[in-house]
Order: structure tokens, then sequence, then C-alpha cells
């Protein structure tokens, strides 16, 4: 058999698709095509061979497909660059997924939501009318560089239901400790404001429990006391105990929560009045590092400027090589009836990615037979 290939490209993402999605859908074209026939042929082969039990457990866990992987997830909501590896190309997508990305999101102030966009239910609603495109170019200022962020706080919200607020009510260990790691933005600039309705978002139809926008409340104070507490540190004036570096779960003191339900309730009770003034969004591009939340990047922007915040649009524009508009395939390509209008593009780009001297597609094998299925 061949020498297996190595094979990377990056397709246009569609909103509404999950990056595991993509994968499977890319799996069932390719299964068809002739390209990829000896591969699939070269499986089946090593799979005729094995004996009587092991068919039945590998039929049990998977169908021959072409193996594949994604370079980095891109939820649902978002669009744009997914890298894919093909054959060995999935032993290299570790290096897309801790390379350089660049994104360009919508932001919408006036409202917080558990999931940090606009799939989830309002946690928040805050002032916005004050919100000017100065006073974003200048917060936007503590988010550039090296700096600390927080992932969004939807798992910990989540995390065996109404028992996330029990443990806060109680002051007892949080069951999930959400942890502020150092991620790197290398560029951050505002590309973009809208004041008034124009744009056509709007906030969630769905509200979070009161329970949940405890919780939230709580994390948001905790989240302010350990940047105090950071930054005092940073100056010498404070000593860094075990419970700050994170050894330790961290505890809910019973006036941070007492603080929080009694502001959540009061916002129930007697509710800020409706702002006359659509809520402005703005427009963001930035080039960051792995690990970085773009979602998590608008909610603290949203807090920094004493208002609220979630995105509402996410687009990936470039990952490593490959960038929107010069080699990452349209999805409307990729999944056209008509093969013809990704063949030639995804030819180009495996050449430019394949190992030197590697077969192309039309000779795509697998070295020994069989390889794994989809690993999303």
């Amino acid at each position: 058999n061949a020498k297996p290939l190595y094979h990377i490209l990056a397709v246009q993402k569609p909103q509404g698709l999950s990056s595991a999605d993509v994968v499977r859908h890319l799996q069932a074209i390719f299964r068809k095509h002739a390209w990829f026939k000896p591969d699939l042929a070269a499986q089946q082969k090593a799979l005729d061979s094995q004996s009587r039990n092991q068919r039945q457990r590998r039929r049990r866990s998977r169908q021959i497909e072409v193996k594949m992987g994604h370079g980095g997830t891109l939820d649902p909501l978002a669009t744009g660059v997914l890298v894919i590896g093909l054959g060995t190309g999935t032993k290299s997508l570790s290096s897309f997924i801790s390379c350089t990305k660049t994104y360009e999101t919508t932001a919408l102030f006036g409202a917080s939501t558990d999931t940090y966009d606009r799939t989830g239910r309002i946690l928040k609603r805050a002032p916005h009318s004050h919100i000017t495109p100065e006073l974003i170019d200048s917060a936007l200022d503590a988010f550039r560089g090296d700096i600390l962020q927080k992932p969004p706080i939807y798992s910990a919200l989540h995390h065996e239901g109404k028992r996330y607020y029990e443990y806060a009510r109680e002051g007892k260990p949080l069951p999930v400790e959400i942890k502020a790691r150092p991620v790197t933005v290398l560029k951050m600039e505002l590309v973009g404001f809208e004041k008034e309705g124009e744009h056509g978002f709007g906030f969630p139809d769905k509200e979070g429990s009161v329970e949940e926008k405890v919780v939230g409340e709580v994390m948001r104070k905790m989240g302010v006391e350990e940047s105090k507490k950071r930054a005092l540190e940073a100056e010498g004036e404070g000593q860094g105990d075990e419970e700050a570096s994170g050894s330790k779960k961290a505890k809910v003191d019973d006036t941070l929560f007492k603080q929080a339900e009694k502001i959540i309730q009061e916002s129930i009770t007697d509710p800020p009045p409706e702002s006359p003034e659509s809520p402005p969004i703005a427009s963001l591009r930035m080039s960051v590092s792995s690990g970085f939340y773009v979602r998590s990047l608008i909610h603290d922007l949203g807090e920094a400027l004493g208002s609220a915040a979630h995105m509402v649009q996410l687009t990936r524009t470039q990952q490593g090589q490959f960038e929107l508009g010069k080699n990452v395939i349209p999805w409307e390509d990729m999944t056209s009836e008509d093969t013809t209008r990704w063949e030639s593009q995804l030819e180009a780009v495996l050449k430019e990615t394949s190992e030197e001297g590697a077969p192309l597609t039309r000779d795509y094998a697998v070295e020994g037979g069989a390889s794994g299925g989809g690993e999303v």
C-alpha cells in the first residue's frame, strides 16, 4: 500500500451546524467519491480479515469512514474557517488547535446571558445608553496583550442542576470552580458601532431562573474580588494563599451571597426602566491565542463598560495558513451535487498541505488497511 497521506484542508462552516456535524457531512460526501474508494476498500479488507468477534465489535462501534477530524471547535452559532484533517492529517491537527486565530464578532449591549451569547437565557439587564465608540476603545486596552480570562459560566450554572445554587447559598466549596487562565490577545480593534436599531438584533426571549441569576451575580462579584486581590498581589500588598492560587475550591462568603440575592430580588420587584433607545452593537476584530473565548471577552467588556453584553455573531476569518476568501472551501461548493465545484479546490489545497512527495487524493490509501473513524 502507498504511504498514508498527510492532508489538511479548511471549509467555511455555516451557522447552525456544530463542528462534529461538519465532519459527519464531509464523511458522507467523501464516502461516495471515487478519490476515497481505495481507503475505504482497504479498511473493509482489513475488517474482513479479522475474527468474527472482532468484526462484530468494530461494526457495533462505527461505520467505515474516511479518517477525519477538525482542528478546533466552532459553536453552531459561529461561522468561518474550520480546519479538517484527512487521513494522517489528523495527526497534525493539534498544531492548528494551538495556533493563532483571527475572529470578527458582534456584541449586543444591555443584557448578559448564561451562555454569553444569543442562544442563552438572560441573567442580567443593564443600562446601555451611555456606551460610545470612545468608551469601548478605551475599555479594550485592558483586553490586549497577556491577560487572564475565565470561560463562560454556563457549565457551572448547569452543573448538577439547582445544587450549584445550594452550594453557593450555604457557603460550601463550589462543585465546579471556574478558574481564570492565561491567554494572549495579539490584536484587538473596534471596527464598527451602531447606536440605533437598524442592526436588527434584539435580546433573547428566555429569562434565567432566580437561582441562576443569583449564582451568576455571585460569580461576577467573586471575579471582581479576585481581580482586586491579584492587583494587590502584583503591587506587593497581598500574600497569595492556597485558596487564591486555585489549589482549593472557592467558597462563597455568606455576605457575598446575600448581596447577590438582594440585587436579583430588587431587579425582579423593581426592574430598571426600559431604555427608549435600541441597544447598541459593536463589531470587533481580534487575533488571539489558543484557549481564548470570544464570548467571555464580550461578557467582560460589557461589565467593564458598566453595562452587560452578549455575543450575537462570530466568524473565524483565519486559522494558521487558512484564510476566508483565499484557500477555504465555501460550504455551498462542498455540499453541491456538482462535485467539480469542490474537487479542484480540494486538490489544490491538499497539494499545499501534503508531505513533500506524498501521493495526491486519487492515490489515497491507508497503510496496513484500516484506520480510525471520525475523530471529533
